[in-house]
């Protein structure tokens, strides 16, 4: 859903929220591996660019440097129909990697699986966090 500024909103859990990537300083989402392209390509605007295999620069670095995030989706618990699902984002910043996550509820609508709401925006990700 498009908001009256033109950036994308998903409806979850009953209220607009803001893509987390939603930052015009953003290029490039790289993917950790298989699994995490599969299950969060889906939710990719299509203005980024995709690879694999590298961690960009954080949006905050110099515009000289390939800026945006590399993301892993990864399950946390599962209990029927739902899910708790941690994305990480990670990126460099001064050359030390910055390391956020995010957790979601989803839930298994028919055969598919569906972002239900937010448990918790992307916050610096615990040390042991992997």
């Amino acid at each position: 859903m498009r908001a009256r500024n033109g950036h994308q909103h998903d409806r979850v859990g009953g209220r607009q929220r803001a893509d987390a990537m939603d930052d015009p300083r953003v290029e490039y989402l790289t993917f950790v591996d298989f699994g995490s392209a599969t299950f969060l390509s889906p939710r990719v605007p299509g203005r980024y660019k995709s690879y694999w295999g590298f961690t960009p620069g954080c949006p905050t670095e110099p515009p000289r440097s390939w800026r945006g995030y590399q993301l892993r989706g990864r399950v946390v618990s599962v209990s029927g129909d739902s899910a708790e699902v941690s994305i990480d984002r990670l990126c460099y910043r001064n050359l030390q990697i910055v390391h956020e996550q995010e957790r979601l509820l989803v839930l298994r609508k028919g055969s598919e699986w569906k972002f239900e709401k937010v448990l918790q925006e992307f916050t610096p990700a615990p040390k042991d966090a992997g």
